[in-house]
């Protein structure tokens, strides 16, 4: 089919769905019309927190635009898109719109000016003259999953049902993780096209580098079940330090021309029918909810009263017992979680029964070798031998807990995901024999994530020796 002859039959359904659907959803269909019209797609910047994700986004503009450092930072979606001019407008939950300086970004989007999102901002929006932004990509910046921050992963995990290819960035220290092949699990049903990216790779020598590649590759192929996955590596920093300081051959080393390239040879293959494709599949979803729910209503309203009444009653009734199963649940869950805490307590309890001894030591043998030192120097010295000691110890402790928690926490919640996907779809059964509705069953997704990882803090701490 043409593709203007499906851009018009995308459209026409889309003005017949609209006035039968959910605000939310209403915003949905026009955002997805809109992108038809200007045969425009969201390009989504995927990964976990610090990923370097706006650091690679910065590169792809050429120059420090968004806000990024090494703590977690994004907490607001940020949309870019071509303009002849810089633009930058902030849209709030409200409806109202503000435009404000390119160096005010981050007084919306980051967790330190904007914690837990209290300015009530919906997502940023940049008008910028990239290049790469002329060929009609929308990029798009999310906050990081994973962090300490948990409205950041509700905000990427929100904006998943927009996305229509996606950059996934991983990097090299860890190449890839659990927690990511679980995000990434969640994120692909919604993508066309992904392009997988490992990015900080001047981190490691080239034999080094080629070992993590063969890692993650084997690792994707296995998660995904496809052998087809090209990774592309690079560093995002280097890139944006060449094209800031006007040094191509900066540009070059960093690897960035690669995925460039594939990104434009997507651009002028694939670009039109994904946009097709990604604006039916919303529509077709969205069409697929809104009919049973019309359906169910039209039934109910067609239904003798009496014969209605009891129908409900059955349905309260059944409804019960399934809520009673669904609370049943929650306690189990509750409980595999408590037991997980106690598991993680006792390691903690052993790791500072087995590691103390050692660090005193250490820290023993450091003020013997520098007591003849006056006072405020071997103060430094202890407090860095601290420090290299609680970073090199815990590291380790980290990687290991991490593992294990991780394996035992995905353990419950697919037990209790699958409990309650089972009860969704036990309802929605119900409701369709009861009132006679042919169902189309839906997929369910699993929405439980592991939001965050062991963390520990070394510094806001007294100093060894206060002297």
């Amino acid at each position: 089919m043409h593709f203007g002859v499906a851009q018009e039959k995308i459209t026409q359904a889309i003005a017949t769905l609209a006035p039968m659907v959910k605000e939310q959803d209403r915003e949905m269909l026009s955002e997805v019309e809109r992108k038809l019209k200007e045969n425009k797609f969201n390009l989504v910047v995927l990964g976990q927190f610090k990923r370097g994700k706006t650091t690679f986004i910065n590169a792809l503009l050429g120059e420090k635009l968004l806000p990024s450092a090494i703590l977690p930072l994004t907490s607001i979606v940020t949309t870019l898109e071509y303009g002849p001019q810089m633009e930058v407008e902030v849209h709030f939950l409200d409806g109202q719109v503000k435009k404000i300086e390119p160096q005010n970004i981050r007084l919306y989007v980051t967790e330190r000016e904007n914690p837990k999102n209290e300015k009530g901002v919906k997502y940023v929006r940049v008008l910028h003259p990239a290049s790469i932004l002329k060929k009609g990509i929308i990029l798009v910046d999310t906050p990081g999953v994973g962090s300490l921050y948990e409205n950041n992963t509700d905000v990427t995990y929100g904006f998943l049902p927009r996305v229509d290819a996606g950059v996934f960035l991983l990097t090299v220290d860890p190449p890839l993780s659990k927690e990511e092949i679980a995000f990434l699990k969640d994120v692909y049903p919604h993508v066309e096209r992904i392009f997988f990216v490992l990015n900080k790779v001047d981190y490691v020598d080239s034999d080094d580098l080629q070992e993590v590649m063969d890692f993650a590759l084997g690792n994707l192929k296995e998660a995904l079940g496809s052998n087809h996955i090209p990774i592309y590596p690079l560093s995002a920093k280097m890139a944006l330090e060449g094209r800031t300081d006007g040094d191509e051959g900066k540009v070059v080393k960093s690897g960035i021309a690669d995925l460039e390239e594939a990104l434009e040879d997507f651009l002028l293959k694939e670009k039109g029918s994904i946009v097709l494709r990604s604006s039916a599949n919303k529509v077709l979803s969205l069409l697929s909810t809104s009919l049973f729910q019309v359906e169910l209503e039209i039934k109910a309203a067609t239904t003798p009263l009496e014969e209605l009444e009891e129908k409900i009653e059955r349905f309260r009734v059944i409804k019960e017992e399934i809520s009673q199963e669904r609370r049943d649940s929650e306690f189990l869950f509750k409980g595999g979680i408590d037991s997980l805490i106690k598991i993680v307590n006792m390691d903690m309890e052993r790791f500072q029964t087995q590691k103390i001894p050692k660090i005193y030591a250490r820290l023993l043998e450091t003020f013997q070798e520098n007591k003849h030192r006056g006072s405020l120097e071997l103060s430094k010295l202890l407090d860095q031998a601290m420090k290299e000691i609680l970073v090199r110890e815990f590291d380790q402790m980290v990687i290991q807990e991490n593992e294990k928690v991780n394996a035992e926490y995905s353990r419950i919640a697919r037990r209790f995901a699958d409990k309650v996907n089972d009860i969704i779809d036990r309802l929605m059964v119900l409701a369709a024999e009861l009132f006679e509705i042919p169902l189309e069953r839906f997929q369910v997704e699993e929405t439980i994530t592991e939001e965050s990882s062991l963390w520990y803090k070394l510094e806001d701490r007294p100093k060894l020796l206060d002297l």
